[in-house]
């Protein structure tokens, strides 16, 4: 062995010693945990299986008693009804100068990386071009059929 690896060995050495008390006391409250677990389930095995718990919940009626609606199309981004899988999102928008209703669509995982930036770059959009002027008439956010509808 040469110079830097007794140096080396001397410094683990000297680690293992003044470390020796608290990593034998993990090691001990490591196997004491294991054990009260292993008694907790031996026990739970003794008082057989937990009963069958039925939850009777009409979904479609709960989700409807919590959807969103909005007034008006939105103008901004952060106003608007939002869809997403948790990877990739769409939103809904109305342009405020052509009346155009945009659905934008993103994912989590694309942002501007540049200093200052870090922000969800668009993937791209469609827009909606309405012949009869500015629409009017709410917007909504349906949870249960995962849809932004509008009437």
């Amino acid at each position: 062995m040469g110079p830097p690896l007794q140096a080396h060995g001397k410094r683990l050495r000297l680690w293992i010693e003044t470390n020796m008390k608290s990593i034998s006391r993990r090691i001990s409250d490591v196997v004491c945990l294991s054990l009260v677990g292993i008694a907790l389930i031996g026990r739970a095995e003794t008082y057989g299986a937990a009963p069958d718990v039925k939850l009777n919940v009409d979904w479609a009626e709960f989700l409807g008693n919590l959807d969103s609606v909005w007034p008006s199309p939105p103008t901004r981004p952060i106003d608007g009804p939002m869809i997403a899988n948790g990877v990739l999102g769409t939103y809904l928008i109305q342009d405020e100068e052509t009346s155009e209703i945009r659905f934008e669509m993103s994912r989590a995982d694309m942002c501007d990386v540049r200093p200052g930036f870090r922000q969800r770059k668009t993937n791209g959009y469609f827009k909606l071009a309405l012949t009869h002027g500015r629409p009017t008439g709410t917007c909504g956010l349906d949870l249960w059929n995962a849809q932004i509808k509008a009437d």
